[in-house]
């Protein structure tokens, strides 16, 4: 885990780098239509290549594979109110699917006026923090980390 936590702090940008690059037509949605998404970042404690993210996620949403163990969910046309439930949904199916532990942090974009790297530097802050404090298998957003 140490290992992990440490090379998730070392190649923070680069992880950032690819999500942002995800997240463009999501990003055109949020400014021209105020369809706003949400981003999970999962952590997952074994290797998680053959995971199938595709069978448990909408049409709508797309899975991005960071790396082995980082993983990039971004939910479509999902709201500040429903972002957290759609998180825990999905961490609900992992967890019935794959006797895992999972590390879950979510962002919504309706909470980050358009700025979508302010955003992302939040999901992974909320994401090194439940790493480091072991806080698994329950998703963590914003609030966790003003209390």
């Amino acid at each position: 885990m140490k290992e992990f936590l440490k090379k998730f702090i070392n190649n923070r940008q680069k992880y950032q780098d690819v999500i942002n690059a995800g997240i463009t037509s999501f990003l055109y949605r949020d400014k021209r239509y105020a369809d706003h998404f949400s981003i999970i970042l999962i952590y997952i404690q074994s290797d998680s290549y053959n995971y199938k993210f595709k069978n448990i996620l909408r049409g709508s949403d797309e899975h991005i594979q960071i790396d082995r163990y980082l993983h990039c969910v971004i939910l479509d046309s999902i709201s500040n109110e429903t972002y957290i439930k759609g998180a825990e949904n999905l961490l609900y199916k992992l967890q019935k699917e794959y006797l895992n532990s999972f590390y879950v942090s979510t962002v919504c974009s309706e909470n980050y006026s358009l700025n979508e790297a302010q955003m992302i530097k939040k999901l992974f802050d909320i994401l090194q923090c439940s790493i480091k404090h072991n806080i698994k298998n329950i998703v963590l957003d914003v609030e966790y980390m003003k209390g």
